[in-house]
């Protein structure tokens, strides 16, 4: 019984830190793109608005980006 107990919590552990995984992945990458606009020196309001608007935006689960994480404490 214990075994089970212990198995089901590490496969819980494993999909939480799956998702935080894909969900630091996806903040980096719209990072990435903003400071990227904005290290080129990008001037237009509209492409640099471009970049910066996707962050915040849902991740690739479809949920706010660190929707579902544990809150610090």
């Amino acid at each position: 019984m214990m075994y089970a107990l212990l198995y089901a919590l590490n496969e819980a552990q494993e999909r939480v830190i799956d998702h935080a995984s894909d969900v630091l992945e996806d903040m980096s990458d719209e990072i990435a793109s903003a400071t990227d606009a904005a290290a080129a020196g990008d001037r237009d309001p509209q492409r640099r608005g471009a970049a910066l608007q996707g962050l915040g935006q849902p991740g690739a689960d479809g949920r706010p980006l660190g929707e579902g994480l544990p809150a610090e404490g």
